[in-house]
This record gives structure tokens, C-alpha cells and sequence, in this order.
């Protein structure tokens, strides 16, 4: 199975662990029960990098979220 906000690989079994992205922390299904599920992160794909929103979800700032990093005059 596979992540639909990542696109990386779903861990766990379903009988004994709950299916659960290889991004998420434990703690968000360590303590649920092994056939709920499956378990997302919030990190989202996205093909066009140029607005920043992958980098960003990804946990990188922005121009936007830090303010403007050109040449001040």
C-alpha cells in the first residue's frame, strides 16, 4: 500500500500492527488498534515546486513565510 499524501510505502500488517505511513509518528497509531486504519501523514505531493508548497510541507520555509532574501539596497 502506498502513502497518498507522500507517495512512500504503508507499514504494518493489519493483524497485529495497523497499516501506518513510514512518516507519521508513532504516536498518532502505536495505540490503536491493529485493523483500524490505515494511517496517513500530512506531508503532500506536489509536482510543481516553483510556489513552494512541497517545500514547505516537506519542513522547509519559504520567502513568504520568512520574508524576501535578495539584495537590500
Amino acid at each position: 500500500m502506498i502513502c497518498k499524501n507522500c507517495g512512500e510505502d504503508l507499514s504494518g500488517d493489519g493483524e497485529k500492527i495497523p497499516f501506518h505511513c513510514i512518516n507519521l509518528s508513532e504516536e498518532d497509531w502505536w495505540y490503536e488498534p491493529p485493523d483500524s486504519g490505515p494511517y496517513y501523514c500530512d506531508q503532500y505531493l506536489d509536482d510543481n515546486t516553483d510556489d513552494g508548497f512541497a517545500l514547505a510541507s516537506a519542513g522547509f520555509g519559504t520567502d513568504e513565510d520568512y520574508g524576501y532574501f535578495g539584495d537590500y539596497d
